[in-house]
Parts: C-alpha cells; structure tokens; sequence
C-alpha cells in the first residue's frame, strides 16, 4: 500500500509529462515553441522561483553547507566518468557508441524533472539544494566529459558558466536572506503566482522535449539496459556512500540520493547530434530511462527514510 500511495502522488509529475508529449505530438506545441518556452522556464522563471525559496528560508548554517551540495554533483560526475569506461568495456560496447553511452549513464536530468520533485516532497529547501547540486555538474560537463568523450576542446568559461540565471538568483537570495531582506508583503502575491506555473510549465516542456526525441531507427538497443544500470543504480549507490556521513539533514540526503537516480537528461540527444555521435542510442537511453524512473524513484522514496 506504501508504495501503492507514493505512486499514485509522483504520478501526478508524470501526467503534466505526458500532456507535454502529446501535445507536441498532435502538433499544438512544435519545436520553436519547446525552446521558446522551455527558454522561459530556465532563464526567467526558475530564477524568480529560486530566489524567492532561497530569500526566505535562508540560514547561517545552510550558507556553511551550500558549497557541499555543488561540490558532490562534480565529483559524483568525476567518479562516473571512470566507472562508465569499465562497464562499457564490460557491456562490449563499440567506439562508436561508447560516448553516447558514457554520457547517458553520467548525466541526469536534474534540472527540469530533479526540481519537480523537490518542490513536491521535499520543500523549498531542497529546491535550492537541487539547484546547487544541479549546477554542480556544469563544470565537469563542459570541461570534462564535453572535451574528453566527443574529443572536441570545446570548453566553457567560467565566467559563462557562473552566470547562469538560477545561480544568480540563489545567491542574490543567499545574500538577501542573510541580510535580514524578505521580499515586500504587496509583491508576495506576484512572485507565488509566478512560482506556481514554473514546475508544470517546466513538466510540460519537459515531454514536449521527449515528443521530439526520434527513438526509433530500426536497430535493437538491449545495451540500454547498462545506462538503466550505471544511472539510476549505481549513481545513487556512490551517492549513497558519499553522502553518509555529511553533517546534512537526512531528507537533504534522502533527496540529493533521488537526484542522482534521475533519469537520463533530455539534453544529451542534442549534444550527441551536435558531435556526429550516436544520437539515435541517446534517445532510447533517455525514453527508457524516463520510463523506468515512473517505477523506480518511488521505490527509493520508500525505502530512503529507513537508510537516513
């Protein structure tokens, strides 16, 4: 019955998902306006949201602890990395293919879907510390497995990377909040209406982005199977392991374990087309992923609160 209920509650992420799909499928929602909008989310959007979450339910001890959430994503990715190459060598799988797969079973969707769920069960708190966790994984993206995967020196500036809206807003609400600063009482009513469109929208988006997502090219892709393993298996393992025995709170812990276990970010079918490697692997990586997470993430829900 427990899971029965934790079900029935993380169902409700999926279904805006889902109506995302298919209305970018009967073509009320094209590709232009999947960007546009889903532009919208991250740049205008998750920045009210955040800094509204981060401006008042700001604390002293949680500034000491801000810099750990970054920091667990980039070596999460770091150790990913070096346990992809061993079981893609372990799976037989080819040259080609060995990128995409490597990047699929690194990197998670955490941004759109890892935020939903921590506005939804674990609070605002947790929305600020996916944020950070999130952004985490931006540096070792571009400066590591960008370069050293698709072998392109393509790397981002810092600077670039540090001037990202969400993280702006966190810290511009990090500073407010520790100052004394809350937002005036007449623009509340403005920014909780904004803040409650921002997780359905980005859900939305979310399965328009699946909709455009071309997975069927005739070829059979049982190595999938791997990616299920290494990203939502083994990724929340290390985590596990990592987190244990942090001076954090159990659900911060229980949450940022759920967030290593999300699924494949929809992005990296874009990268893999972009670098001429196999995109057509990524997309049934992210479609079987996604799909497997309706099952698996309320699994560890469950079974969370009894290891922290």
């Amino acid at each position: 019955m427990a899971y029965l209920e934790v079900f029935q509650t993380t169902f409700a992420l999926f279904v805006l998902i889902a109506i995302g799909y298919f209305s970018r499928k009967k073509k009320l929602i094209d590709e232009q306006t999947t960007v546009d909008f889903s532009r919208f989310v991250i740049r205008i959007l998750f920045p009210i949201y955040l800094f509204q979450a981060s401006s008042t339910y700001m604390s002293k001890e949680y500034v000491l602890t801000a810099p750990v959430y970054f920091l667990l994503n980039a070596f999460l990715i770091v150790i990913l990395f070096f346990v992809s190459k061993l079981i893609s060598k372990l799976a037989g799988i080819n040259t080609f293919r060995e990128p995409a797969f490597r990047l699929c079973a690194i990197v998670g969707n955490t941004g759109f879907f890892g935020l939903s769920f921590a506005a939804s069960f674990f609070g605002p708190e947790a929305v600020i510390v996916g944020t950070l966790y999130d952004f985490g994984s931006s540096v070792p993206f571009f400066m590591i497995l960008i370069p050293y995967l698709f072998q392109k020196k393509e790397k981002k500036n810092l600077r670039t990377i540090f001037g990202e809206p969400s993280i702006i807003a966190v810290l511009a609400g990090l500073i407010c909040g520790l100052i004394g600063f809350r937002i005036p009482a007449f623009l509340m009513p403005s920014f909780e209406m904004a803040s409650g469109i921002t997780l359905p929208l980005a859900l939305i988006m979310c399965g328009s982005q699946l909709a455009g997502v071309q997975t069927f090219s005739g070829n059979k892709y049982i190595q999938v199977s791997w990616v299920i393993l290494v990203k939502m298996v083994l990724s929340p393992l290390i985590l596990m392991a990592m987190v244990w025995f942090l001076p954090i709170p159990a659900l911060m812990k229980q949450f940022l374990v759920l967030d290593a276990a999300m699924p494949t970010g929809i992005s990296m079918v874009n990268f893999a087309r972009v670098y001429n490697q196999d995109s057509d692997f990524a997309a049934v990586s992210i479609f079987a992923t996604t799909v497997f997470s309706i099952l698996w993430l309320p699994v560890l829900m469950i079974g969370l609160p009894f290891i922290f």
